[in-house]
């Protein structure tokens, strides 16, 4: 049986950039009084010659994270990732693990 539990909390930090792991893409943490999470939306940041995968689709996969951060900074009302930090958020947890978040645009 799925363990499901909702935590209200804030965006604590927010980043756009590259990890040491090769991947490009958006990076904050969450929480509240009590509790703490990283998430992160990434796609690799360079395509080899050996890729699986074409140059097109390595392409859509950057632009489907620059969609989803459009989309939140909208969400939130602010207009810089810098300004994402202190925007309530409720967070959805299915067995201790991150499900989803959204920002509580009714109390912004």
């Amino acid at each position: 049986m799925d363990q499901l539990r909702e935590q209200l909390g804030k965006i604590q930090k927010a980043s756009f950039g590259k990890n040491h792991d090769g991947q490009l893409g958006l990076f904050l943490t969450l929480g509240g009084p009590g509790w703490g999470v990283n998430e992160s939306d990434t796609h690799w940041d360079h395509r080899s010659e050996r890729a699986k995968w074409s140059h097109d689709e390595w392409v859509e996969g950057l632009g489907e994270i620059v969609l989803r951060l459009n989309d939140l900074l909208t969400k939130a009302k602010v207009c810089d990732i810098s300004e994402l930090v202190g925007i309530p958020v409720r967070a959805k947890f299915k067995n201790r693990l991150l499900d989803s978040f959204e920002v509580l645009e009714e109390v912004l």
